[in-house]
Protein backbone atom coordinates (compact mmCIF):
# COMPACT_ATOMS: atom_id res chain seq x y z
CA UNK A 1 0.00 0.00 0.00
CA UNK A 2 1.45 3.38 -1.02
CA UNK A 3 1.87 6.05 1.62
CA UNK A 4 -0.08 9.26 1.11
CA UNK A 5 2.11 12.28 0.40
CA UNK A 6 1.44 15.47 2.36
CA UNK A 7 3.11 17.59 -0.33
CA UNK A 8 0.87 18.74 -3.23
CA UNK A 9 1.76 17.01 -6.49
CA UNK A 10 -0.05 19.33 -8.90
CA UNK A 11 1.83 20.50 -12.01
CA UNK A 12 1.73 24.11 -10.81
CA UNK A 13 3.26 23.20 -7.46
CA UNK A 14 5.93 21.20 -9.25
CA UNK A 15 6.83 24.21 -11.40
CA UNK A 16 7.06 26.39 -8.30
CA UNK A 17 9.46 23.96 -6.64
CA UNK A 18 11.62 23.81 -9.77
CA UNK A 19 11.73 27.58 -10.26
CA UNK A 20 14.76 29.71 -9.48
CA UNK A 21 15.33 31.81 -6.34
CA UNK A 22 14.15 35.05 -7.96
CA UNK A 23 10.87 33.54 -9.13
CA UNK A 24 10.35 31.96 -5.72
CA UNK A 25 11.00 35.33 -4.07
CA UNK A 26 8.40 36.94 -6.33
CA UNK A 27 5.89 34.24 -5.39
CA UNK A 28 6.57 34.78 -1.69
CA UNK A 29 6.07 38.55 -2.06
CA UNK A 30 2.78 38.04 -3.89
CA UNK A 31 1.56 35.57 -1.27
CA UNK A 32 2.37 38.06 1.51
CA UNK A 33 0.51 40.83 -0.36
CA UNK A 34 -2.44 38.50 -0.87
CA UNK A 35 -2.57 37.63 2.83
CA UNK A 36 -2.36 41.31 3.83
CA UNK A 37 -5.08 42.27 1.32
CA UNK A 38 -7.52 39.61 2.47
CA UNK A 39 -6.87 40.54 6.10
CA UNK A 40 -7.68 44.19 5.39
CA UNK A 41 -10.75 43.23 3.35
CA UNK A 42 -12.07 41.05 6.16
CA UNK A 43 -11.58 43.54 9.01
CA UNK A 44 -12.67 46.58 6.97
CA UNK A 45 -15.84 44.79 5.95
CA UNK A 46 -16.68 44.09 9.59
CA UNK A 47 -15.84 47.65 10.62
CA UNK A 48 -17.86 49.36 7.88
CA UNK A 49 -20.79 47.01 8.41
CA UNK A 50 -20.82 47.90 12.13
CA UNK A 51 -20.70 51.63 11.32
CA UNK A 52 -23.51 51.32 8.80
CA UNK A 53 -25.68 49.34 11.22
CA UNK A 54 -25.17 51.79 14.09
CA UNK A 55 -25.95 54.77 11.86
CA UNK A 56 -29.16 53.20 10.61
CA UNK A 57 -30.28 52.11 14.08
CA UNK A 58 -29.46 55.51 15.58
CA UNK A 59 -31.44 57.39 12.94
CA UNK A 60 -34.36 54.98 13.31
CA UNK A 61 -34.46 55.58 17.06
CA UNK A 62 -34.17 59.37 16.63
CA UNK A 63 -37.35 59.40 14.55
CA UNK A 64 -39.38 58.48 17.60
CA UNK A 65 -39.48 62.09 18.86
CA UNK A 66 -36.91 61.76 21.62
CA UNK A 67 -35.31 64.70 23.42
CA UNK A 68 -31.70 65.75 23.30
CA UNK A 69 -30.74 63.88 26.46
CA UNK A 70 -32.31 60.68 25.18
CA UNK A 71 -30.60 61.10 21.80
CA UNK A 72 -27.24 61.69 23.51
CA UNK A 73 -27.79 58.48 25.47
CA UNK A 74 -28.41 56.69 22.18
CA UNK A 75 -25.26 58.28 20.72
CA UNK A 76 -23.23 56.73 23.53
CA UNK A 77 -24.91 53.40 22.82
CA UNK A 78 -24.13 53.40 19.10
CA UNK A 79 -20.42 54.14 19.42
CA UNK A 80 -19.40 52.70 16.06
CA UNK A 81 -21.58 55.02 13.99
CA UNK A 82 -20.56 58.29 12.37
CA UNK A 83 -23.94 60.03 12.77
CA UNK A 84 -24.00 59.63 16.60
CA UNK A 85 -20.54 61.20 16.82
CA UNK A 86 -21.66 64.09 14.61
CA UNK A 87 -24.68 64.68 16.86
CA UNK A 88 -22.55 64.66 20.02
CA UNK A 89 -20.10 67.11 18.44
CA UNK A 90 -22.89 69.44 17.31
CA UNK A 91 -24.52 69.38 20.73
CA UNK A 92 -21.21 70.23 22.39
CA UNK A 93 -20.79 73.13 19.99
CA UNK A 94 -24.32 74.44 20.67
CA UNK A 95 -23.71 74.35 24.42
CA UNK A 96 -20.46 76.29 24.06
CA UNK A 97 -21.74 79.00 21.73
CA UNK A 98 -25.43 79.29 22.47
CA UNK A 99 -24.89 82.85 23.72
CA UNK A 100 -24.29 84.27 20.25
CA UNK A 101 -25.84 82.46 17.31
CA UNK A 102 -26.02 84.93 14.45
CA UNK A 103 -24.19 82.80 11.91
CA UNK A 104 -25.25 79.40 13.15
CA UNK A 105 -25.88 77.85 9.77
CA UNK A 106 -22.38 78.39 8.41
CA UNK A 107 -20.70 77.37 11.65
CA UNK A 108 -22.60 74.16 12.31
CA UNK A 109 -22.00 72.97 8.76
CA UNK A 110 -18.26 73.43 9.31
CA UNK A 111 -18.45 71.56 12.62
CA UNK A 112 -20.36 68.66 11.05
CA UNK A 113 -18.10 68.49 7.99
CA UNK A 114 -14.94 68.47 10.09
CA UNK A 115 -16.26 65.62 12.24
CA UNK A 116 -17.36 63.66 9.17
CA UNK A 117 -13.95 64.23 7.56
CA UNK A 118 -12.14 62.89 10.63
CA UNK A 119 -14.34 59.80 10.69
CA UNK A 120 -13.85 59.23 6.97
CA UNK A 121 -10.08 59.37 7.44
CA UNK A 122 -10.35 56.85 10.26
CA UNK A 123 -12.51 54.46 8.24
CA UNK A 124 -10.39 54.96 5.12
CA UNK A 125 -7.21 53.74 6.85
CA UNK A 126 -5.50 50.85 5.03
CA UNK A 127 -8.02 51.02 2.17
CA UNK A 128 -5.42 52.74 0.02
CA UNK A 129 -3.16 49.72 0.51
CA UNK A 130 -5.65 47.66 -1.49
CA UNK A 131 -5.32 50.08 -4.40
CA UNK A 132 -1.53 49.85 -4.17
CA UNK A 133 -1.65 46.05 -4.24
CA UNK A 134 -4.10 46.09 -7.14
CA UNK A 135 -1.79 48.34 -9.15
CA UNK A 136 1.55 46.72 -8.32
CA UNK A 137 0.80 42.98 -8.01
CA UNK A 138 0.42 42.41 -11.79
CA UNK A 139 3.77 44.13 -12.42
CA UNK A 140 5.48 42.10 -9.71
CA UNK A 141 4.09 38.96 -11.33
CA UNK A 142 5.20 40.21 -14.73
CA UNK A 143 8.72 40.74 -13.39
CA UNK A 144 8.81 37.09 -12.29
CA UNK A 145 7.55 36.04 -15.69
CA UNK A 146 10.20 38.06 -17.56
CA UNK A 147 12.92 36.67 -15.31
CA UNK A 148 11.68 33.13 -15.87
CA UNK A 149 11.60 33.59 -19.65
CA UNK A 150 15.17 34.88 -19.56
CA UNK A 151 16.20 31.69 -17.78
CA UNK A 152 14.25 29.65 -20.32
CA UNK A 153 16.17 31.23 -23.19
CA UNK A 154 19.41 30.61 -21.37
CA UNK A 155 18.49 26.93 -21.22
CA UNK A 156 17.87 27.01 -24.97
CA UNK A 157 21.42 28.32 -25.44
CA UNK A 158 22.92 25.74 -23.14
CA UNK A 159 21.07 22.80 -24.71
CA UNK A 160 21.39 24.24 -28.24
CA UNK A 161 17.82 23.33 -28.99
CA UNK A 162 14.67 25.40 -29.46
CA UNK A 163 12.26 22.52 -29.48
CA UNK A 164 8.93 22.73 -27.66
CA UNK A 165 10.12 20.20 -25.09
CA UNK A 166 12.91 22.58 -24.10
CA UNK A 167 11.00 25.90 -24.27
CA UNK A 168 7.58 24.95 -22.87
CA UNK A 169 8.58 23.99 -19.29
CA UNK A 170 10.51 27.21 -18.69
CA UNK A 171 7.84 29.48 -20.17
CA UNK A 172 4.97 27.75 -18.35
CA UNK A 173 6.96 28.03 -15.11
CA UNK A 174 7.46 31.74 -15.73
CA UNK A 175 3.77 32.39 -16.45
CA UNK A 176 2.82 31.12 -12.97
CA UNK A 177 3.90 34.45 -11.44
CA UNK A 178 1.71 36.42 -13.88
CA UNK A 179 -1.30 34.32 -12.98
CA UNK A 180 -0.53 34.71 -9.28
CA UNK A 181 -0.14 38.48 -9.69
CA UNK A 182 -3.60 38.72 -11.25
CA UNK A 183 -4.99 36.45 -8.54
CA UNK A 184 -3.68 38.88 -5.92
CA UNK A 185 -4.64 42.09 -7.76
CA UNK A 186 -8.26 41.34 -8.72
CA UNK A 187 -9.66 40.87 -5.17
CA UNK A 188 -7.67 43.90 -3.96
CA UNK A 189 -9.14 46.16 -6.66
CA UNK A 190 -12.66 44.83 -6.08
CA UNK A 191 -12.29 45.35 -2.33
CA UNK A 192 -10.99 48.89 -2.82
CA UNK A 193 -13.87 49.88 -5.11
CA UNK A 194 -16.40 48.32 -2.73
CA UNK A 195 -15.08 50.16 0.32
CA UNK A 196 -14.83 53.49 -1.49
CA UNK A 197 -18.48 53.18 -2.48
CA UNK A 198 -19.59 52.21 1.03
CA UNK A 199 -17.62 55.08 2.60
CA UNK A 200 -19.23 57.54 0.19
CA UNK A 201 -22.68 56.28 1.22
CA UNK A 202 -21.82 56.64 4.91
CA UNK A 203 -20.53 60.16 4.35
CA UNK A 204 -23.60 61.24 2.37
CA UNK A 205 -25.91 59.81 5.03
CA UNK A 206 -24.03 61.65 7.78
CA UNK A 207 -24.20 64.94 5.88
CA UNK A 208 -27.93 64.56 5.33
CA UNK A 209 -28.54 63.56 8.95
CA UNK A 210 -26.63 66.62 10.16
CA UNK A 211 -29.45 68.89 8.91
CA UNK A 212 -32.02 66.92 10.90
CA UNK A 213 -29.87 66.85 14.03
CA UNK A 214 -29.17 70.59 13.89
CA UNK A 215 -32.90 71.24 13.57
CA UNK A 216 -33.50 69.24 16.73
CA UNK A 217 -30.76 71.08 18.61
CA UNK A 218 -31.88 74.53 17.44
CA UNK A 219 -35.44 73.85 18.53
CA UNK A 220 -34.41 72.61 21.98
CA UNK A 221 -31.88 75.34 22.71
CA UNK A 222 -34.21 78.10 21.56
CA UNK A 223 -36.81 76.90 24.04
CA UNK A 224 -34.31 77.03 26.90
Amino acid sequence: MKALSLVPTSPVWGMVLKSGPVVKAVIVVLLVLSFASWTIIFFKYLQIRAVDKDDRDFLADCQEGLGVKEILALAKKYRQGVVPLVFAELNRWFLLFQGGRRDLESQWTQVAQQRILLERQRLNSYVGFLATVGNTAPFIGLFGTVWGIINAFQQIGLQRSASLAVVAPGISEALVTTALGLFVAIPAVMGYNYFVGRLSQIEERAEGAAYILVGILEGVHEEE
